[in-house]
């Protein structure tokens, strides 16, 4: 029986033939004379906690001991022979306290750059040329009393109740195939030595806006020759995101709602009827579904000092459920309308305004569903509080992302859905059958030489 677990080092090994080094960029600020696990050591015990949905690093400690073969295969994946057991609990903790998740962060990045470096993912770049990267913005905990001086906080002005609150902004590079990479991730809290006398109503909040600005500038210090086209929710309607957008180069196309723009919606409404440049009907299927798009666009609308491009995107679409029967035993089906309304800087044009909604402005909706619901309910347990340390916190989230970005390859590129319900039913039951492997098979790194699989990525979303 094949070793799932071999199969997983093999598609690493492939895509990044020397990722054991990234961890070497890793400031760890422990004295070196005294430690017993090498940097990358701990680095990758975190990492494969995540890869194999654990819990908690605790647990793989407590299988992984009880294992001499997955001692043993520990020790070759490391490199670091001297160790006989793996780090526990309180190893981890240490070994957080003296990092910090930005280093972390940029290990991300080097595999991030090695898969673009490599081109892997050319064929889903937008109109050829530009990565889609999409930001938002997702709760990672929830407090009902003040726990941490960070956490922001909210009030029901009816119930008068306060819920105290941590949360992140996060970047990622989505492709149409529903492939997502993490690139960067900015957390919302406030600074603590602006607090007058650990007052909480002293401080003025951190928002989602304002983590915005730092994170677009950390986007463009990892990638800064990047071709990018920023796509938001209609938060990111904002002045200052345009001129970041205009000063880097980038491109952009942004949901707008009519509250959140109602100047840029007058201004279409004035001349929806009579002087739109063009209107497109577009018409497809997907799975048992019939979409029709009706899209109407027009170029140089002035908004607060810029002149920006706009479109509305009327979608319907018509779903058909076979196995759901009306009264007259005729297959189910269900229509749904809804209105997308976007700003860009691209130039629209009947030949590029299909290609720019659907693989554009249309992909945010990944960052949500491959994004942030995997990673609270596919076994990572994004919300779970890994600890009470908000710092530690941080460095826990970037090895769930790192991790999650590896397994979407593997899942994604070595087998189709279909071949994974076929042979494990469920993306849970992969993963249980790759930690077991891991437990209780030897490895041969000599032997990924030898494993006949070919990564292809296609469109499989």
């Amino acid at each position: 029986m094949k070793n799932i677990f071999e199969q997983y080092l093999f598609m690493i090994y492939s895509n990044f033939p020397n990722f054991i080094t990234y961890f070497n960029k890793i400031k760890d600020n422990r004295k070196q004379y005294l430690i017993t696990y090498q940097t990358r050591t701990m680095a990758l015990y975190i990492l494969f906690s995540f890869i194999f949905k654990s819990g908690n690093s605790h647990s793989l400690s407590i299988k992984g001991n009880r294992q001499d073969i997955s001692i043993d295969n520990f020790k070759k994946l490391t490199k670091d022979f001297d160790i006989k057991k793996y780090p526990d609990f309180l190893t981890s903790i240490y070994f957080m306290s003296k990092t910090n998740n930005n280093s972390i962060d940029k290990v991300t990045s080097l595999f991030v750059k090695k898969l673009i470096k490599s081109k892997v993912f050319n064929s889903f770049r937008l109109l050829n040329k530009y990565f889609v990267i999409a930001i938002d913005g997702t709760r990672i905990y929830s407090f009902n009393k003040l726990k941490n001086l960070k956490c922001t906080k909210t009030t029901n002005s009816k119930t008068n109740k306060t819920i105290y609150h941590y949360n992140a902004l996060f970047a990622k590079i989505v492709f149409k195939n529903g492939i997502v990479l993490p690139i960067a991730v900015e957390f919302i809290e406030n600074d603590p030595k602006y607090y007058t006398d650990n007052d909480e109503n002293t401080i003025k909040q951190d928002c989602e806006i304002k983590a915005a600005y730092r994170i677009i500038e950390k986007i463009k210090k990892l990638f800064p020759k990047l071709p990018i086209c920023l796509v938001g929710d209609a938060l990111y309607v904002n002045k200052k995101i345009i001129n970041y957008c205009e000063k880097f180069s980038w491109k952009y196309f942004i949901n707008y709602k009519e509250k959140s723009a109602p100047s840029i919606q007058e201004k279409f409404d004035s001349i929806k009827f009579d002087y739109l440049e063009s209107t497109k009907v577009h018409n497809f299927k997907k799975n048992n579904k019939i979409i029709t798009q009706n899209i109407s666009y027009a170029n140089k609308i002035k908004y607060k000092n810029h002149y920006i491009n706009i479109l509305e995107n009327i979608e319907t679409t018509v779903q058909t459920y076979p196995k759901k029967k009306d009264k007259n035993n005729n297959p189910e089906i269900k229509t749904d309308k809804k209105t997308f309304k976007y700003i860009t800087n691209f130039n629209l044009t009947d030949d590029n305004i299909i290609t720019l909604i659907n693989n554009g402005g249309r992909q945010r909706w990944k960052i949500e569903n491959q994004g942030f619901n995997e990673a609270k309910t596919k076994g990572y347990k994004l919300e779970h509080p890994y600890s009470k340390n908000l710092d530690y916190a941080k460095i826990y989230i970037s090895y769930l992302l790192l991790a999650k970005m590896l397994n979407q390859l593997f899942e994604r590129g070595i087998i189709t859905k279909k071949q994974i319900e076929k042979e494990f039913r469920t993306y849970k039951e992969l993963t249980e059958n790759m930690l077991i492997d891991f437990l209780t098979k030897p490895i041969y790194l000599d032997n990924l030489k030898k494993i006949n699989f070919n990564f292809t990525y296609i469109n499989t979303s």
